[in-house]
């Protein structure tokens, strides 16, 4: 059964760069299915900023999350929190009955990444990690594409993230000095293995090399890899985040029968086959201004109707995201040694 057909009560507790700049705007993209009513953020000057730009009342603004949590006229809670905060926070949503999105990664570490995998799994409250790569509409057309490939024989994954002194997320305290696993190499890096295990599957073990070139990103922020998927398929893995600009970023996929290869700098998706080497088809899928609004929409659906097996990206998909880049900088600590993908 469907709860009303009014818009969702929104409660967003951190009103910090990405919930001002993405989260607002998607909501106020989708007025049927969202309305957003209250906010809360510790230095309250920030909440009531926040509350200014998104229309929010003065008796709606909140210092402390349990308060708005609790408030009679939020449905849903969203909450844009330090990882670290992510199983606690879920755990008192879930106590009161409401559907929670959490930002990504999963967690700081895998013992509470674990946790959050039983905490949802023992409720039917939707409960969605803030994912937005894996609503990337590139994946399903790439992963199209590469059935046309043949047998999958290797691929290659690179990103190299322009280093801007003026990132504003350098500032935040808890990216500066990370107490989550990688740094941004999870920050970042579980955008990556959305989009690479949405395309081929899941990850089986990697080897992996792992380094930190610019003091200002906290830990280790450059990662070379060799991985083994579950499927048997080997590729390698790049990562950084300390390149100069522009950035460069591929995923390229060989098969028996031919080649993808999808490129983020343009999002251009491009097929060549084995029998036309010369004649590649070229498919532009378009910026992915909208990733947010469409994981939004995902988001009402399943708390609409109750079904969190809705939920394009779930709890156990964003565990396997972030185990992958813990196994990553495992290995990277045990001088490339190969590591299996911790299991939930």
């Amino acid at each position: 059964m469907k709860m009303s057909e009014q818009p969702l009560r929104v409660g967003i507790i951190g009103t910090g760069i990405f919930a001002s700049k993405r989260h607002l705007p998607a909501y106020q993209k989708l007025p049927a299915e969202y309305n957003v009513v209250a906010c809360a953020n510790r230095t309250i000057s920030k909440a009531e900023l926040f509350a200014e730009k998104a229309n929010i009342p003065s008796t709606h603004v909140f210092s402390y999350l349990d308060e708005l949590i609790r408030c009679p006229d939020v449905d849903i809670v969203d909450a844009l929190l330090p990882v670290s905060s992510n199983l606690d926070t879920v755990l008192k949503a879930v106590e009161v009955g409401k559907p929670i999105m959490i930002e990504k990664p999963l967690a700081h570490d895998l013992a509470d990444a674990r946790e959050l995998v039983k905490v949802c799994a023992s409720t039917d409250i939707p409960v969605l990690v803030a994912e937005n790569w894996s609503y990337r509409e590139a994946i399903p057309k790439m992963k199209a594409a590469v059935e046309k490939c043949g047998e999958v024989v290797g691929f290659e994954y690179v990103q190299s993230i322009p280093f801007r002194p003026d990132n504003p997320y350098l500032g935040t305290a808890w990216r500066a000095t990370p107490s989550h696993v990688g740094g941004f190499l999870s920050d970042g890096g579980v955008h990556q293995m959305a989009f690479l295990t949405g395309v081929l599957g899941q990850v089986e073990r990697v080897s992996a090399f792992t380094r930190q070139i610019k003091k200002e990103n906290g830990t280790v922020d450059t990662v070379k890899a060799t991985m083994q998927l579950k499927s048997g398929v080997i590729g390698t893995y790049g990562l950084d985040f300390a390149s100069a600009q522009p950035g460069t970023g591929y995923f390229r996929i060989h098969g028996t029968e031919g080649t993808v290869e999808y490129r983020f700098t343009d999002f251009t998706l491009s097929y060549t086959s084995a029998a036309s080497p010369g004649e590649p088809e070229v498919v532009v899928t378009g910026k992915e201004e909208d990733d947010v609004k469409n994981e939004f929409e995902n988001f009402a659906e399943a708390v609409r109707t109750r079904d969190k097996t809705l939920l394009k990206c779930t709890v156990e998909d964003a565990f396997h995201h972030f185990a992958v880049v813990c196994a990553m900088v495992e290995s990277g600590e045990k001088n490339g040694e190969s590591v299996a993908v911790p299991q939930p």
